[in-house]
């Protein structure tokens, strides 16, 4: 995964996927890069999308090793980032109804 900041900032982000339920939910990790090699643990994310009266509930978030990598997370701009993505896939959702 990429993700990219409002000022052209690229940060690639390797890990792997846990869990992939079509139209339900995924969740990944980067504690292993491509092949399940090791890396230093950061997060477990985690997507959800629900039916909630015709239109889709999506919700998102997050799971820390340690208070100390939730407070970098945070720093980092994580609610604001994933508070984006959320305006992306509405942006996206409309756009292909």
């Amino acid at each position: 995964m990429i993700m990219r900041g409002p000022e052209g900032e690229v940060m690639p982000q390797e890990g792997v996927f846990l869990e992939v339920v079509p139209m339900e939910r995924v969740v990944f990790t980067d504690a292993f890069t491509t092949g399940w090699i090791p890396a230093g643990p950061f997060i477990v994310g985690f997507l959800e999308f629900a039916d909630e009266a015709g239109k889709t509930r999506y919700s998102a978030g997050a799971r820390h090793w340690t208070v100390e990598s939730c407070a970098q997370h945070e720093a980092m701009g994580f609610t604001e980032g994933w508070s984006k993505v959320a305006e992306q896939l509405e942006a996206v959702a409309k756009r292909i109804a």
